[in-house]
Protein backbone atom coordinates (compact mmCIF):
# COMPACT_ATOMS: atom_id res chain seq x y z
CA UNK A 1 0.00 0.00 0.00
CA UNK A 2 1.21 3.51 -0.73
CA UNK A 3 0.43 6.88 0.72
CA UNK A 4 1.89 10.18 -0.39
CA UNK A 5 2.43 13.63 1.02
CA UNK A 6 2.47 14.84 -2.58
CA UNK A 7 -0.55 14.33 -4.80
CA UNK A 8 1.44 13.06 -7.81
CA UNK A 9 3.61 10.46 -6.08
CA UNK A 10 0.93 7.78 -6.17
CA UNK A 11 0.57 8.21 -9.92
CA UNK A 12 4.32 8.49 -10.51
CA UNK A 13 5.01 5.23 -8.69
CA UNK A 14 2.11 3.24 -10.15
CA UNK A 15 4.19 1.67 -12.93
CA UNK A 16 6.90 0.59 -10.49
CA UNK A 17 4.66 -0.82 -7.78
CA UNK A 18 4.96 -4.49 -8.84
CA UNK A 19 8.75 -4.30 -8.66
CA UNK A 20 8.71 -2.58 -5.24
CA UNK A 21 6.19 -5.08 -3.87
CA UNK A 22 8.36 -7.94 -5.08
CA UNK A 23 11.41 -6.45 -3.35
CA UNK A 24 9.49 -6.08 -0.10
CA UNK A 25 8.19 -9.64 -0.35
CA UNK A 26 4.58 -8.54 -0.65
CA UNK A 27 4.61 -6.79 2.72
CA UNK A 28 2.58 -3.65 3.34
CA UNK A 29 4.52 -0.45 2.82
CA UNK A 30 3.99 3.30 2.63
CA UNK A 31 5.80 5.97 0.62
CA UNK A 32 6.34 9.66 1.09
CA UNK A 33 8.03 11.91 -1.44
CA UNK A 34 11.57 13.12 -0.85
CA UNK A 35 12.12 16.61 -2.33
CA UNK A 36 15.31 17.89 -3.91
CA UNK A 37 18.14 16.12 -5.68
CA UNK A 38 18.14 15.35 -9.39
CA UNK A 39 15.05 16.94 -10.82
CA UNK A 40 14.09 14.03 -13.09
CA UNK A 41 14.40 11.26 -10.50
CA UNK A 42 11.41 10.06 -8.53
CA UNK A 43 12.50 9.70 -4.92
CA UNK A 44 10.46 8.41 -2.01
CA UNK A 45 11.05 7.32 1.56
CA UNK A 46 9.52 3.90 2.10
CA UNK A 47 8.47 2.40 5.41
CA UNK A 48 8.07 -1.36 5.52
CA UNK A 49 8.13 -3.87 8.36
CA UNK A 50 9.54 -1.35 10.85
CA UNK A 51 12.38 -0.18 8.59
CA UNK A 52 12.90 2.83 6.33
CA UNK A 53 14.28 2.82 2.78
CA UNK A 54 15.04 5.19 -0.07
CA UNK A 55 13.25 4.20 -3.27
CA UNK A 56 14.54 5.92 -6.37
CA UNK A 57 13.44 5.72 -9.99
CA UNK A 58 16.40 7.04 -11.97
CA UNK A 59 15.20 9.77 -14.34
CA UNK A 60 11.72 8.40 -13.85
CA UNK A 61 10.02 11.57 -15.06
CA UNK A 62 11.66 11.52 -18.50
CA UNK A 63 8.93 9.55 -20.27
CA UNK A 64 10.55 9.22 -23.68
CA UNK A 65 14.07 8.26 -22.64
CA UNK A 66 15.41 4.71 -22.55
CA UNK A 67 17.64 3.80 -19.67
CA UNK A 68 21.15 2.63 -20.27
CA UNK A 69 21.35 -1.05 -19.36
CA UNK A 70 24.88 -0.46 -18.10
CA UNK A 71 23.30 1.18 -15.06
CA UNK A 72 22.18 -2.23 -13.88
CA UNK A 73 25.79 -3.41 -13.91
CA UNK A 74 26.72 -0.25 -12.00
CA UNK A 75 24.22 -0.86 -9.22
CA UNK A 76 25.10 -4.54 -9.17
CA UNK A 77 28.71 -3.57 -8.39
CA UNK A 78 27.54 -1.19 -5.64
CA UNK A 79 25.28 -3.91 -4.25
CA UNK A 80 28.27 -6.25 -4.04
CA UNK A 81 30.48 -3.64 -2.36
CA UNK A 82 27.76 -2.83 0.15
CA UNK A 83 27.62 -6.47 1.25
CA UNK A 84 31.34 -6.28 2.00
CA UNK A 85 31.18 -2.81 3.55
CA UNK A 86 27.74 -1.63 4.80
CA UNK A 87 29.07 1.93 5.06
CA UNK A 88 28.96 2.10 1.25
CA UNK A 89 25.24 2.66 0.77
CA UNK A 90 24.74 0.73 -2.42
CA UNK A 91 21.24 -0.61 -3.08
CA UNK A 92 19.65 -3.50 -1.24
CA UNK A 93 17.52 -4.12 -4.34
CA UNK A 94 17.87 -2.91 -7.92
CA UNK A 95 16.40 -3.71 -11.30
CA UNK A 96 14.50 -2.59 -14.35
CA UNK A 97 10.82 -1.68 -14.09
CA UNK A 98 8.74 -0.03 -16.80
CA UNK A 99 11.90 0.83 -18.70
CA UNK A 100 13.59 2.55 -15.78
CA UNK A 101 16.26 1.61 -13.28
CA UNK A 102 14.77 1.37 -9.77
CA UNK A 103 16.91 1.14 -6.63
CA UNK A 104 15.97 0.55 -3.00
CA UNK A 105 18.55 1.55 -0.40
CA UNK A 106 18.41 1.46 3.37
CA UNK A 107 17.55 4.81 4.92
CA UNK A 108 20.14 5.94 7.47
CA UNK A 109 18.99 8.41 10.10
CA UNK A 110 22.01 10.54 10.87
CA UNK A 111 23.76 13.82 10.31
CA UNK A 112 25.17 14.98 7.00
CA UNK A 113 28.76 16.14 7.39
CA UNK A 114 28.04 19.65 6.14
CA UNK A 115 25.55 20.00 8.99
CA UNK A 116 28.02 18.54 11.46
CA UNK A 117 30.74 20.94 10.33
CA UNK A 118 28.46 23.96 10.71
CA UNK A 119 27.85 22.96 14.33
CA UNK A 120 31.31 21.54 15.13
CA UNK A 121 34.02 22.89 12.81
CA UNK A 122 36.69 21.14 14.89
CA UNK A 123 35.28 17.75 13.79
CA UNK A 124 36.48 18.14 10.19
CA UNK A 125 39.85 16.44 10.62
CA UNK A 126 38.36 13.45 12.42
CA UNK A 127 35.67 12.95 9.79
CA UNK A 128 38.15 13.65 7.01
CA UNK A 129 40.31 10.76 8.19
CA UNK A 130 37.30 8.45 8.20
CA UNK A 131 36.19 9.66 4.77
CA UNK A 132 39.65 9.05 3.30
CA UNK A 133 39.73 5.46 4.53
CA UNK A 134 36.18 4.84 3.30
CA UNK A 135 37.07 6.18 -0.15
CA UNK A 136 40.14 3.96 -0.28
CA UNK A 137 37.99 0.90 0.40
CA UNK A 138 35.47 2.01 -2.20
CA UNK A 139 38.08 2.56 -4.90
CA UNK A 140 40.19 -0.54 -4.37
CA UNK A 141 37.84 -3.25 -5.56
CA UNK A 142 39.69 -5.81 -7.65
CA UNK A 143 36.51 -7.33 -9.08
CA UNK A 144 35.62 -3.92 -10.57
CA UNK A 145 39.00 -3.64 -12.25
CA UNK A 146 38.80 -7.16 -13.58
CA UNK A 147 35.30 -6.53 -14.92
CA UNK A 148 36.38 -3.27 -16.56
CA UNK A 149 39.34 -4.99 -18.20
CA UNK A 150 37.32 -7.97 -19.40
CA UNK A 151 34.64 -5.62 -20.70
CA UNK A 152 37.15 -3.66 -22.73
CA UNK A 153 36.72 -0.47 -20.74
CA UNK A 154 39.67 1.82 -21.50
CA UNK A 155 40.03 4.71 -19.06
CA UNK A 156 42.28 6.58 -21.48
CA UNK A 157 39.91 6.22 -24.42
CA UNK A 158 36.85 7.02 -22.33
CA UNK A 159 38.45 10.18 -20.97
CA UNK A 160 39.76 11.25 -24.37
CA UNK A 161 36.24 11.01 -25.81
CA UNK A 162 34.84 13.06 -22.94
CA UNK A 163 37.49 15.76 -23.37
CA UNK A 164 36.92 15.86 -27.13
CA UNK A 165 33.18 16.30 -26.65
CA UNK A 166 33.77 19.09 -24.15
CA UNK A 167 36.18 20.86 -26.49
CA UNK A 168 33.72 20.63 -29.38
CA UNK A 169 30.90 22.04 -27.27
CA UNK A 170 33.11 24.82 -25.90
CA UNK A 171 34.04 25.77 -29.47
CA UNK A 172 30.51 25.46 -30.82
CA UNK A 173 29.12 27.78 -28.16
CA UNK A 174 32.03 30.22 -28.31
CA UNK A 175 32.65 29.86 -24.58
CA UNK A 176 35.75 31.61 -23.30
CA UNK A 177 37.13 32.31 -19.83
CA UNK A 178 40.33 33.39 -18.16
CA UNK A 179 43.05 30.75 -18.35
CA UNK A 180 41.16 28.56 -20.82
CA UNK A 181 44.07 28.25 -23.27
CA UNK A 182 46.45 27.10 -20.55
CA UNK A 183 43.85 24.70 -19.20
CA UNK A 184 43.37 23.18 -22.64
CA UNK A 185 47.12 22.92 -23.12
CA UNK A 186 47.39 21.04 -19.85
CA UNK A 187 44.81 18.49 -20.99
CA UNK A 188 46.54 17.99 -24.34
CA UNK A 189 50.03 17.60 -22.90
CA UNK A 190 49.12 15.27 -20.02
CA UNK A 191 47.00 12.60 -21.68
CA UNK A 192 49.46 9.88 -20.68
CA UNK A 193 49.08 10.35 -16.92
CA UNK A 194 45.87 8.31 -16.61
CA UNK A 195 46.26 4.76 -15.30
CA UNK A 196 44.25 1.70 -16.26
CA UNK A 197 45.56 0.09 -13.05
CA UNK A 198 43.66 2.69 -11.01
CA UNK A 199 40.34 1.97 -12.72
CA UNK A 200 37.53 1.61 -10.25
CA UNK A 201 34.28 2.89 -8.79
CA UNK A 202 34.34 6.68 -8.77
CA UNK A 203 31.56 8.39 -6.80
CA UNK A 204 32.06 11.61 -8.80
CA UNK A 205 30.46 13.92 -6.25
CA UNK A 206 32.59 13.67 -3.12
CA UNK A 207 31.51 16.42 -0.76
CA UNK A 208 30.40 16.63 2.90
CA UNK A 209 26.73 16.51 1.88
CA UNK A 210 27.16 12.97 0.58
CA UNK A 211 28.48 11.52 3.83
CA UNK A 212 26.28 10.68 6.83
CA UNK A 213 27.47 10.16 10.39
CA UNK A 214 25.28 7.77 12.36
CA UNK A 215 25.88 5.46 15.31
CA UNK A 216 29.61 6.15 15.36
CA UNK A 217 29.98 5.17 11.68
CA UNK A 218 30.47 7.20 8.53
CA UNK A 219 28.42 6.30 5.45
CA UNK A 220 28.79 7.41 1.83
CA UNK A 221 25.73 7.53 -0.40
CA UNK A 222 24.17 8.96 -3.60
CA UNK A 223 26.14 7.17 -6.32
CA UNK A 224 23.87 8.17 -9.19
CA UNK A 225 26.51 10.43 -10.79
CA UNK A 226 29.21 7.79 -10.45
CA UNK A 227 31.23 6.01 -13.11
CA UNK A 228 34.22 3.76 -13.75
CA UNK A 229 37.29 5.96 -14.01
CA UNK A 230 40.84 6.52 -12.79
CA UNK A 231 40.19 6.68 -9.04
CA UNK A 232 42.28 9.83 -8.68
CA UNK A 233 39.41 11.59 -10.47
CA UNK A 234 37.33 11.45 -7.29
CA UNK A 235 39.10 14.27 -5.45
CA UNK A 236 38.32 17.29 -7.60
CA UNK A 237 35.74 18.73 -5.22
CA UNK A 238 37.97 18.22 -2.19
CA UNK A 239 41.01 19.82 -3.81
CA UNK A 240 39.68 22.49 -6.13
CA UNK A 241 35.97 23.17 -5.75
CA UNK A 242 35.07 22.89 -2.07
CA UNK A 243 34.38 25.92 0.04
CA UNK A 244 37.36 27.32 1.92
CA UNK A 245 35.77 26.48 5.26
CA UNK A 246 35.86 22.75 4.38
CA UNK A 247 39.57 22.59 3.63
CA UNK A 248 40.57 20.87 6.90
CA UNK A 249 38.17 18.07 5.94
CA UNK A 250 39.53 17.93 2.39
CA UNK A 251 43.10 17.86 3.63
CA UNK A 252 42.48 15.10 6.15
CA UNK A 253 40.54 12.99 3.62
CA UNK A 254 43.31 13.14 1.02
CA UNK A 255 46.10 12.55 3.52
CA UNK A 256 44.25 9.64 5.12
CA UNK A 257 43.55 8.07 1.73
CA UNK A 258 47.28 8.03 0.94
CA UNK A 259 48.40 7.23 4.48
CA UNK A 260 50.24 10.59 4.67
CA UNK A 261 52.35 9.84 1.57
CA UNK A 262 50.80 11.45 -1.51
CA UNK A 263 52.32 10.32 -4.83
CA UNK A 264 53.40 13.09 -7.17
CA UNK A 265 51.25 11.81 -10.01
CA UNK A 266 48.13 12.26 -7.89
CA UNK A 267 48.28 16.03 -8.15
CA UNK A 268 48.81 15.93 -11.90
CA UNK A 269 45.86 13.60 -12.43
CA UNK A 270 43.76 15.60 -9.99
CA UNK A 271 44.37 18.81 -11.92
CA UNK A 272 43.53 17.02 -15.16
CA UNK A 273 40.09 16.03 -13.89
CA UNK A 274 39.57 19.35 -12.12
CA UNK A 275 39.93 21.07 -15.50
CA UNK A 276 37.41 18.66 -17.01
CA UNK A 277 34.97 19.58 -14.23
CA UNK A 278 35.60 23.27 -14.92
CA UNK A 279 34.88 22.85 -18.64
CA UNK A 280 31.77 20.84 -17.90
CA UNK A 281 30.54 23.55 -15.53
CA UNK A 282 31.27 26.26 -18.09
CA UNK A 283 29.03 24.47 -20.60
CA UNK A 284 26.32 23.88 -18.00
CA UNK A 285 26.36 27.53 -16.96
CA UNK A 286 26.17 28.68 -20.56
CA UNK A 287 23.22 26.47 -21.45
CA UNK A 288 21.31 27.02 -18.21
CA UNK A 289 21.50 30.79 -17.99
CA UNK A 290 23.50 32.07 -20.95
CA UNK A 291 26.22 33.15 -18.52
CA UNK A 292 29.93 32.57 -18.61
CA UNK A 293 31.95 31.45 -15.63
CA UNK A 294 34.03 34.21 -14.13
CA UNK A 295 34.70 33.60 -10.46
CA UNK A 296 35.25 29.89 -10.95
CA UNK A 297 37.78 30.42 -13.73
CA UNK A 298 39.60 33.10 -11.75
CA UNK A 299 39.71 30.80 -8.74
CA UNK A 300 41.28 28.01 -10.79
CA UNK A 301 43.92 30.34 -12.24
CA UNK A 302 44.87 31.41 -8.74
CA UNK A 303 44.53 27.96 -7.20
CA UNK A 304 46.91 26.30 -9.66
CA UNK A 305 49.23 29.25 -10.33
CA UNK A 306 48.02 29.76 -13.88
CA UNK A 307 48.11 25.96 -14.36
CA UNK A 308 51.84 25.81 -13.76
CA UNK A 309 51.60 24.01 -10.41
CA UNK A 310 49.18 21.08 -9.96
CA UNK A 311 49.29 21.36 -6.15
CA UNK A 312 46.52 23.78 -5.07
CA UNK A 313 47.85 26.90 -3.41
CA UNK A 314 46.01 26.30 -0.12
CA UNK A 315 47.64 22.95 0.49
CA UNK A 316 50.94 24.11 2.02
CA UNK A 317 49.36 26.32 4.66
CA UNK A 318 46.84 23.68 5.69
CA UNK A 319 49.59 21.05 5.77
CA UNK A 320 51.60 23.11 8.26
CA UNK A 321 48.52 23.71 10.38
CA UNK A 322 47.05 20.19 10.52
CA UNK A 323 49.73 17.59 9.84
CA UNK A 324 50.39 17.04 13.55
CA UNK A 325 46.70 16.31 14.07
CA UNK A 326 46.85 13.33 11.72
Amino acid sequence: MMTSAEGNLEQDMLRYRPFIEECFGGKRYTLEEVPGGRSFDIKAKAHCDGKDYMVKVIEGRLDGEERNKNRIAWYQALWRIRHENPCVLGPLFYGMAAGRVVTITEWIEGEQLNEAFDKRPDSMVLFGKKAGRLLYELHHQEFVRRAAKSGGVSIAEKTARAVSELEQEIGRCGIDFRGMDRAMDYLKSNRAILSEERAGIVHNDIRPENFISAGGKLYIYDFDSGTIQDCFADFTYLSAISQEKYRPFSYAAIMSYFDLDIPEEFWKVNLYFSIIKLLDYAIYKYHKSGKRIVNQADNFVQLFHNYENPVPDWWGQIDEQYRDKL
